[in-house]
């Protein structure tokens, strides 16, 4: 049993309180649920039943990243807790024991150590002391909606499969670049992309569930388009 690191004072931070309770929930799970570089293998069917209810994934993970990104999405399957890392154990060293196999598990899921992150690995102190200009600089940005030929290319970077350039485009567009019940306005709509994407690759398996031979014809489709 993993054993972590938590912040007292998290429920007094502005970005936390203004969650709401399924957010606080779904981040309190992301940190006890991920592994030991805050990588979780996506799956939000599992999430939704062990915690107890039901939340639009999407729209709690844009909005835990108001202001700062604290959770990024890697390819289509996975998301990292951005400040994992450095709040648990600082700056890694080959040399510590414990840091070798948190390097290993980064090797792992394809993340540069010292790129996986908005500032590299840096410790507390330097990372306290940007705090404020990440929140004035976060506030600076206006979102600029992207135009069909970028989400397209975009959506060929990432090799989406489950869903097309031109469906996000045409519903974002239509919606005015909104999200959720609420009516969120999108503030990343490339990580708006990776989930559409990672929940029609759910889909698709929660539809394959009792069926074996879906299942296993699934898998290989997966396996040949990732090669």
């Amino acid at each position: 049993m993993a054993k972590r690191f938590e912040d007292t004072d998290m429920f007094s931070e502005n970005w936390f309180q203004e969650l709401p309770p399924e957010g606080k929930l779904l981040w309190e799970y992301l940190i006890k649920r991920c592994d030991n570089a805050g990588v979780w293998s996506i799956n939000w069917s599992l999430a939704k039943y062990q915690i107890g209810i039901d939340f639009d994934a999407e729209g709690l993970i844009n909005t835990i990243n108001t202001l700062k990104e604290r959770v990024r999405f890697i390819g289509c399957d996975k998301l990292m807790i951005v400040d994992f890392i450095a709040y648990q154990y600082g700056k890694l060293s080959e040399n510590c024991k414990p840091h070798q196999q948190v390097l290993s598990l980064l090797k792992k899921h394809g993340i540069d150590e010292n790129k996986g992150y908005p500032k590299g690995i840096d410790t507390l102190k330097d990372k306290d002391k940007d705090k404020d200009k990440d929140k004035d600089k976060s506030r600076s940005k206006k979102f600029i909606p992207p135009n069909l030929e970028e989400v397209r290319a975009y959506h060929k970077e990432k090799r989406f499969r489950f869903i097309t350039a031109e469906t996000f485009f045409d519903t974002c567009e239509a919606n005015g670049w909104v999200r959720g019940k609420n009516q969120i306005p999108i503030k990343d709509w490339q990580a708006t992309m990776r989930t559409w994407e990672s929940m029609r690759k759910e889909d698709r398996d929660k539809k394959a569930v009792g069926d074996p031979t879906q299942m296993l014809l699934n898998q290989v489709d997966d396996m040949i388009r990732t090669e």
